[in-house]
C-alpha cells in the first residue's frame, strides 16, 4: 500500500464523497446530491 499524506479523517471524507457520487450515478439524477450537499439556491421541489 502506498503511504498517504492524508489524515484518516480526510480519507474517510473522500470515501463518503465517492459513495455520494456513486449513488448519484446509480440514481441518474443530481437532485439527491444537491440535497446531501445542501442547496445553495432556491429549492426545486
Amino acid at each position: 500500500m502506498i503511504p498517504s499524506t492524508y489524515a484518516p479523517e480526510r480519507l474517510d471524507l473522500l470515501r463518503q464523497l465517492e459513495k455520494v457520487k456513486e449513488m448519484e450515478v446509480a440514481d441518474g439524477s443530481s437532485e439527491d446530491l444537491l440535497e446531501t450537499v445542501g442547496s445553495r439556491s432556491d429549492p426545486v421541489k
